[in-house]
């Protein structure tokens, strides 16, 4: 560069000056900075990143010191910084204005003199609190008004490389004009009100310092005292870090000899690692969890102070508020104290009625009542049945809204408009739907009609089961959890606080939630008074049904237990067998889905216990109803019970005429028959034609189809679409170039319609297609779209099959195809294996890749053989 130089003024003619080698630049540290450092460089760096540590000199100005930095001229770029983050633009030093002050070039430092300040300050947190969070709150105030730097909690501090008695230092540069500042965690938590100074920007406990290296060594214990404002016979102190200094509910504090506005004091010494402390009387009766400040020991009603003539003297009475989202008609307040065994009331239960204050918040009423301070204790309530549990107030926190104190009515925060519900999936449901609704009068508003909307799958899991979670308004405050079926839960009222719903019980928290049971006891009453009573149980994962043992189940156990003269049965199984059903071999009760809750199974319901199980009335007679949906000229009844090996018939086979009704139902008229309730069994018949040997249930005498039903009014509608699961086999390689799957059906009695069929997935391949189709289909057609396509395009297709008569088990079998034609055969090809998906002994899934097998080869889902 030199003889760059040299060359450059000769060639202009220029007298040479004397070229100097090496030149002092002069940082002066306006900004505080604990390290400053001069990084410079030309078309290479003098040294790496952040350069060299400035030397400080005896120089200051404007009450800044004043660094220095030689180096060799060549490097004609610099950079100051504090290696840590915060730096100079890049900047071209000219010798003649050595001095560098707030972003400009000075000849010497008289000319810096008197020159305004920086316009930035940096402040350090050492976070003793060791918050997971660290904000800084910065503001001023002109004259009413306070301009605010960022809204609460303010801007995140950035975390250094530094840190000071085991506490990490975090960094937050704002305008200088900002002169106070908060400190928090972004909740509760936070420092005072601050009011910095630039030469000690270090924030440590609740002082401020210079430097790092001036914040003393912490000491090893501290001792807090508690007063005792609320009279407990015993104060004990619970303190803890990342683990307890002593077991729950720690130790007992000393009593001091001193006293406080007529409260004793308490102390308590312990190891400073240990943060956080709870007072306590008891498990339920306790201080929040606290986090002590050495500087501030005494904690009195809800705050710290630093001495005991800090502590204010109390007030003579105090006015709480009762903002009421339970809208109760009446609103009282019973306030109380207890000396001893002794309560003391200020008034008999229910307590005094509450002042309405014509405030409101979030649209409740807010109601006052004022009381003597020595009332601690305090139940809000409506003079009824209904009320809040035993609260403490405490006077900064008058308000009380929901579960909580509030200091003030503007500090409750506005509801939410939504809430996110989550449902396990302890019964492994195919689909979960979340069906929401509120009443209004007579009125019922759904979020969206029966059987609601469809829940998202998330990524968690509780004790093997999946987690769906659904997002509503919160006006809908009931909800019932479904399969889009039959199998529902009860009409639930969701509680934000607890929104995981397991079993039949909800949870704060999916960590809340207990390790299951392994087994469960089931109980059959045997209404039917059935010779045998089996238990057949199962689960199904996709298409294949895990049994616990063959159909027709195992032997149930017959109890000592009767219920109105029935015999209780029971059987005991392991938990994932999530399905269930009764069973003599020939009848059998409906598919159940049991829930340990309500392990008693009795007529067609679920009870938690046998004296759940309500009276029999006993009738010595039924009727029993036949819809004549087969329009028989002529209708029996034949009812018997079996004892032992003998029969007892009421009538000999084809059984007694049964009764035409004045009713119909969907076309059809309706017969009955009364007969002796000893006959448990019966078969509708014509004489020649006749249903399948049934039980009757009293609570449900109407057959209709294959089916018994309570009412008439219970029997769907003729026309009604009855959807059945239709599924395309082997069509792993249908998914190429991610096409999507339609199928278009039609048959007698029912439109056509363009269905989008469901990929049926092993690990990461596709094996199947499924759509729930119209059980009226007759005949069907699959399309193969590209991905983008919404709907069926006849002219602008990947390909479609022959229009095919539906299979009678409801699955085909993809066998091939050739340009724009997918062969579709009901037949499973008997050179393919097909794959619905992997099994034990399978070999056809590897490593989550899909293998089809042919004479004895492995293919992959293209076709091409695989050694």
């Amino acid at each position: 560069m030199k003889k760059i130089l040299f060359s450059l003024i000769c060639a202009l003619g220029m007298s040479l000056t004397a070229y100097a080698e090496t030149v002092t630049l002069y940082y002066v540290n306006s900004k505080s900075w604990k390290d400053v450092n001069a990084y410079v460089w030309a078309g290479e760096a003098y040294k790496t990143w952040p350069g060299e540590a400035m030397t400080k000199t005896e120089d200051q100005v404007n009450g800044f010191d004043v660094y220095s930095y030689t180096f060799n001229a060549e490097y004609i770029n610099v950079i100051f910084n504090n290696g840590n983050g915060t730096q100079t633009s890049d900047m071209v030093w000219d010798a003649a204005t050595p001095y560098f002050y707030e972003n400009k070039w000075y000849a010497t430092l008289k000319e810096i003199s008197g020159i305004a300040g920086p316009t930035t300050i940096t402040l350090y947190y050492v976070n003793t609190n060791k918050w997971e969070n660290v904000n800084a709150y910065a503001w001023y105030t002109e004259g009413e008004t306070n301009h605010v730097l960022h809204d609460w909690p303010g801007g995140a501090m950035y975390k250094t490389e530094d840190q000071v008695n085991g506490f990490d230092v975090y960094s937050f540069t704002f305008a200088r004009e900002y002169v106070n500042v908060i400190f928090n965690d972004g909740g509760a938590n936070k420092t005072a009100d601050l009011t910095w100074n630039a030469a000690t920007p270090y924030y440590y406990g609740d002082k401020w310092y210079a430097d790092l290296k001036d914040i003393p060594a912490p000491a090893t214990t501290v001792t807090l005292y508690y007063v005792n404002t609320n009279k407990w016979e015993n104060v004990n102190a619970y303190v803890w870090a990342d683990d307890a200094y002593k077991s729950w509910p720690g130790e007992a504090m000393t009593k001091t000899g001193d006293q406080v506005n007529g409260f004793d004091v308490y102390s308590y010494t312990f190891p400073t690692d240990y943060v956080n402390v709870i007072f306590s009387l008891n498990d339920a009766v306790k201080t929040a969890d606290l986090t002590w400040n050495a500087a501030t020991p005494y904690y009195y009603g809800d705050k710290w102070y630093a001495d005991l003539k800090d502590i204010p003297a109390p007030a003579s009475t105090v006015t709480l508020y009762y903002v009421n989202t339970n809208k109760w008609e009446n609103v009282n307040a019973y306030a109380w104290y207890t000396e001893g065994e002794t309560n003391h009331e200020k008034a008999a239960w229910s307590g005094e009625a509450m002042t309405k204050t014509g405030d409101q918040v979030n649209g409740f009423d807010v109601y006052s009542y004022t009381l003597e301070t020595e009332y601690v204790n305090v139940i809000f309530n409506d003079g009824g049945t209904n009320k809040t549990a035993d609260l403490t107030w405490n006077a900064a926190t008058p308000y009380y809204y929901g579960d909580k104190w509030y200091a003030d009515l503007k500090d409750i925060p506005a509801p939410a408009t939504t809430v996110t519900l989550y449902y396990v999936n302890t019964n492994k449901w195919e689909n979960v739907n979340a069906y929401a609704w509120y009443t209004e009068g007579e009125t019922n508003h759904e979020k969206a009609a029966w059987s609601g909307e469809a829940m998202t799958k998330t990524v968690d899991q509780v004790n093997g089961f999946d987690v769906y979670s659904y997002t509503l308004g919160t006006e809908y405050v009931n909800i019932i959890f479904n399969d889009g079926g039959t199998n529902k839960t009860a009409d639930l009222t969701w509680d934000a606080a607890t929104p995981y719903y397991y079993g039949d019980k909800w949870y704060a928290a999916l960590k809340d939630i207990p390790a299951p049971a392994t087994t469960v006891t089931l109980y059959y009453v045997n209404t039917n008074k059935w010779e045998t009573v089996n238990a057949y149980v199962w689960y199904k994962e996709g298409e294949t049904t895990h049994e616990k043992a063959a159909w027709a189940g195992e032997a149930m156990t017959k109890t000592a237990d009767q219920v109105n003269g029935f015999d209780v049965y029971s059987y005991t199984f392991e938990t994932e067998y999530v399905n269930v059903l009764f069973t003599n071999g020939t009848n059998q009760t409906a598919d159940l889905t049991w829930n340990a809750a309500t392990p008693y199974y009795y007529g067609d319901k679920w009870y938690a216990a046998l004296e759940d199980i309500p009276a029999a009335s006993d009738p010595t007679t039924v009727t029993l109803y036949y819809v004549n949906t087969n329009k028989w000229e002529t209708v029996n009844a034949y009812v018997w019970y079996k004892e032992g090996e003998t029969t007892h018939e009421k009538a000999a086979w084809a059984g007694e005429a049964m009764t035409k009704t004045a009713d119909q139902v969907n076309g059809f008229d309706v017969y009955s028959y009364t007969f002796e309730t000893e006959y448990v069994n019966v078969i509708f018949t014509d004489g020649t034609n006749q249903t399948a040997d049934l039980t009757w249930d009293v609570a449900a005498p109407y057959y209709y189809g294959d089916k018994w039903y309570a009412a008439l009014n219970d029997i769907p509608a003729a026309g009604e679409i009855t959807r059945v699961d239709y599924t395309l086999l082997n069509a792993g390689e249908l998914a190429n170039d991610n096409a999507k799957m339609f199928v278009h059906t039609w048959g007698d009695g029912m439109g056509d319609e363009d269905i989008l069929m469901t990929a049926v997935m092993d690990g990461e391949a596709v094996v199947a297609y499924k759509a729930a189709i119209n059980d009226l289909t007759q005949n069907l057609v699959f399309v193969r779209m590209n991905p983008e396509a919404e709907a069926i395009d006849w002219e602008n297709n990947w390909g479609k099959s022959a229009d095919l008569v539906r299979c009678e088990d409801n699955k085909a079998y993809f066998t091939g195809w050739s340009e724009s034609t997918i062969n579709v055969s009901c037949d499973a090809p008997t050179d393919v294996e097909i794959v619905e998906r992997n099994t034990e002994n399978g070999k056809v899934i590897e490593n989550g890749i899909l293998y089809i097998l042919r004479d004895g080869k492995r293919y992959n889902a293209q076709g091409v053989e695989v050694k």
